[in-house]
């Protein structure tokens, strides 16, 4: 059996853990960290949510392509409460369930008044969809928002 130095050993196990990030960087669903959304509604209401640490996960499988679903993953109990789906850079975001249910994480966004939305919690605004047109910047990842959905026979 041959040594390998120190020098040689810091290497293998600076390159080893660098390939292991690299892979789970590709296998690992797509981040929106603190995303941004700011917006109105089709009836004026102005709102803003905060999306922190929210991840996108392809529902079937990896490396789907656009306007497929992707569901926000809670990280407590419970299954995903949000649906989004992506048509070229334009981000679409329905509210699962019954209409009217709600659930202890559930939360009602009012006239400016600011919500933090985090993994698990329901995307309530009165059963609409929202449409969210995305602008990354310097700044980090914005988002447009108004109240309507595309024509795909989804409602």
């Amino acid at each position: 059996m041959m040594a390998i130095s120190g020098h040689k050993a810091d290497q293998l196990a600076r390159w080893l853990f660098g390939s292991l990030r690299a892979l789970r960087a590709r296998l690992a669903p797509p981040r929106f960290d603190n995303l941004s959304l700011d917006g109105e509604t089709t009836d004026g209401r102005h709102i803003h949510l905060s999306l922190t640490h929210a991840q996108l996960r392809d529902t079937a499988a990896l490396g789907r392509g656009s306007g497929e679903p992707y569901h926000v993953v809670a990280p407590r109990q419970g299954a995903a409460h949000i649906t989004l789906r992506l048509y070229g850079d334009t981000l679409y975001v329905r509210r699962e369930g019954l209409v009217g249910s709600a659930s202890l994480n559930a939360r009602v966004l009012r006239v400016h008044r600011q919500e933090v939305l985090e993994h698990g919690d329901w995307l309530c605004l009165d059963g609409q969809v929202l449409r969210l047109t995305l602008h990354r910047g310097a700044g980090g990842t914005t988002c447009g928002c108004a109240g309507s959905y595309p024509d795909s026979g989804e409602r």
